[in-house]
């Protein structure tokens, strides 16, 4: 991803558990937006920062040498602006089914709650970013069909 140039421009780009894996990721989410039409979308899926420190990941890291890190929403939203990205879009996991009533229910709570603030085990960072109608790609003017895509219902605050 870091040298990506595939010559062609998409009104979308799904970047799912890759991002992580890289160290520059400021120049991965550059030439990531120079693959979107003006008005186009990428969507990120990645896990939050708490991958970084995660046994697994820190096992992997160990033993097969890949970089294991986490998503710091913030830092993703300011790559993501420095790239011409913008029109931000926040999205949550939904909950899994559980057996037991009590401790089932207030692990999916607990779990919802911390995606709040962006700590929650398990949670992955999902966030949509629009490349700007400004920002024109080299040698295409094309318009995005994407421009519909319905808004996210507002998240209520936290009181």
């Amino acid at each position: 991803m870091d040298t990506l140039d595939l010559g062609t421009t998409f009104d979308a780009v799904l970047v799912f558990d890759a991002l992580h894996h890289t160290v520059r990721q400021r120049e991965v989410i550059r030439r990531l937006a120079q693959h979107v039409d003006p008005g186009g979308w990428v969507l990120f899926g990645e896990p939050s920062w708490l991958h970084a420190i995660s046994p697994n990941a820190r096992r992997t890291t160990k033993e097969v040498g890949w970089v294991e890190r986490g998503i710091v929403l913030r830092t993703l939203k300011r790559d993501c602006r420095h790239a011409g990205l913008t029109d931000f879009r926040r999205f949550y996991e939904g909950t899994s089914p559980f057996s037991s009533r009590a401790t089932g229910f207030a692990w999916e709570l607990a779990r919802l709650v911390g995606a709040q603030i962006n700590v929650s085990p398990r949670t992955s960072v999902w966030l949509a970013a629009r490349r700007g109608r400004g920002v024109a790609a080299a040698g295409n003017d094309a318009t995005s069909r994407l421009d519909q895509w319905p808004a996210v219902p507002a998240v209520p605050a936290r009181r």
